[in-house]
This record gives structure tokens, C-alpha cells and sequence, in this order.
């Protein structure tokens, strides 16, 4: 594991980070779909009903996004809920 990944899994278990792996991972994909929507996070909000720094959390995978708001998202950028959550699991 690299240095970077071992000093945040240390953080996570101190309780000092909070940033989930599978979180990272939709937040990722989130931002791709986004780019490639040719959206800034500013029109992504604007599309999804939600605030602009929510976005960027959820992209950061600092936020626990709700069903509700994950739908908001997808249908923003006009792709499925389990679209955005492939290989989550």
C-alpha cells in the first residue's frame, strides 16, 4: 500500500478522516460524468436542485449522499443510480 494510502486508512482509524474508499470511488465517477457532460459543479447544481459545495463533498467523497439526492444527480446528468455506483462493490 502506498505511503499516502496508509497514512489516510491511520487518519480514518484515529477518526481524523472521514473520507470513505467506496464514497471516493461514486465521487469520482460523479466528477467524470460531469466533465464529460461538459457541466461545471456550479451547472451540475444547478440541474440537481443542490448546492455547489455539496457537489464538490460529494466528489470529494466527504459526503454520505443520500438515495434521494443520488437520483437528483444521475437524472442531471441523465444516467442511472446503478451507473453511477458501478464498481462500488
Amino acid at each position: 500500500m502506498p505511503r499516502d494510502d496508509e497514512q489516510m486508512m491511520r487518519q480514518i482509524a484515529a477518526g481524523v478522516h472521514s473520507v470513505s474508499p467506496p464514497l471516493v470511488m461514486l465521487g469520482e465517477t460523479i466528477r467524470k460524468r460531469r466533465k464529460a457532460a461538459e457541466l461545471t459543479q456550479v451547472g451540475l447544481a444547478a440541474l440537481a436542485h443542490l448546492q455547489r459545495t455539496y457537489i464538490a463533498d460529494v466528489e470529494r467523497g466527504a459526503r454520505n449522499v443520500s438515495m434521494q439526492n443520488l437520483v437528483r444527480i444521475g437524472n442531471a446528468l441523465n444516467v442511472s443510480v446503478p451507473e453511477l455506483c458501478l464498481g462500488m462493490i
